[in-house]
């Protein structure tokens, strides 16, 4: 049976050239493009191909493709019968590599604008592209994931997902275009020092245009927006890492005090928050380190070491490791 992968390739490979795939009458099937239906001399090459682009792997299945269609064309000029599936085939794979190229000059991202009131945030989809295109999704799905943390290091998590009303069609070049999502309160639980916002945007596969002619957008990325809020009494200017990290030293450690510094870690310094903690982590002991688990979580942005303090210093190494051989030159 095909991989769910080679499915969806199938599948793009069905939608005729300039039309959409939903212009197919609904639950009726694609044609039957399989390469099993191609000549067998030309199989070889099409099952190349086609592991080529399941594996990303564009510069080698644009080579093959190229190969392909220079036989294609000298078995078409000697009248050789038998091509027109294989030819089929390739113009689909060609329409998807095609449709990768546009996609990676695509620029994407959300950000937040505060509102003049001050007590809420609307949430705007800017986008961009190095090549003249028009992107038409097919769907997009807002999920907003909304953390809280009181001074006693209690976390309040939601998450929830927002169907995006259709965004048409968006014209784009290498000027940005903005498109309004939806709006959201800056307010934050009574109990709480902080609350952390962030907002992330899945665009469902749909088509890139150029010049009018469409080809299959997948995997479009969009750079999600993150807003920190805090308690009305907090300062809002921000805390030094090396301040939290040197209250976090103290032996008479008050959760209260390490949380306010906590959250007012800037967030394009957390990843310098975490490393300074991670040399300081290796000589605590765990009632030690589970003072600070609150302060982690928050940080790193993941739940995932649960509250276990020893499990939360392994965490800490693996990621000390990670970040350790991706400086490598």
């Amino acid at each position: 049976m095909p991989c769910p992968r080679t499915l969806l390739l199938l599948a793009l490979l069905a939608a005729p050239l300039g039309c959409r795939a939903t212009s197919r009458p609904p639950g009726s099937p694609p044609p039957a493009r399989t390469i099993s239906g191609a000549a067998p001399r030309h199989q070889p090459q099409l099952e190349a191909l086609t592991a080529a682009i399941e594996e990303g792997d564009d510069g080698v299945a644009r080579r093959i493709a190229a190969s392909l269609r220079a036989r294609l064309a000298v078995e078409a000029v000697r009248g050789v019968e038998g091509t027109d599936h294989a030819q089929e085939l390739l113009e689909g794979f060609e329409r998807v590599l095609k449709g990768r190229l546009l996609v990676d000059a695509l620029e994407l991202e959300l950000v937040d604008r505060l509102l003049p009131s001050g007590d809420a945030v609307r949430i705007v989809l800017r986008a961009r592209s190095r090549r003249r295109v028009a992107l038409r999704p097919s769907g997009a799905q807002l999920r907003v994931h909304r953390m809280s943390l009181s001074p006693e290091g209690k976390e309040s998590r939601a998450v929830r997902t927002i169907a995006v009303a259709d965004l048409g069609e968006l014209p784009l070049d290498d000027g940005w275009v903005e498109v309004p999502l939806d709006t959201f309160a800056t307010t934050i639980p009574s109990n709480a020092l902080g609350a952390r916002t962030r907002w992330t945007l899945e665009l469902l596969a749909g088509d890139v245009l150029e010049e009018d002619v469409p080809y299959p957008a997948q995997d479009v990325r969009v750079a999600g927006a993150e807003r920190v809020d805090l308690a009305p009494f907090l300062p809002n200017l921000p805390v030094e890492p090396q301040e939290l990290v040197a209250y976090a030293q103290r032996d008479e450690l008050a959760m209260p005090p390490l949380l306010e510094r906590t959250v007012r870690i800037a967030p394009e310094r957390r990843e310098e928050a975490l490393d300074l903690l991670t040399a300081e982590v290796e000589g605590m002991t765990a009632e030690q380190i589970a003072r600070l688990v609150p302060t982690l979580r928050w940080l790193s942005r993941t739940g995932l070491p649960g509250r276990d303090p020893l499990a939360w210093r392994a965490w800490l190494r693996r990621r000390a490791e990670v970040r350790s051989d991706t400086r490598w030159p």
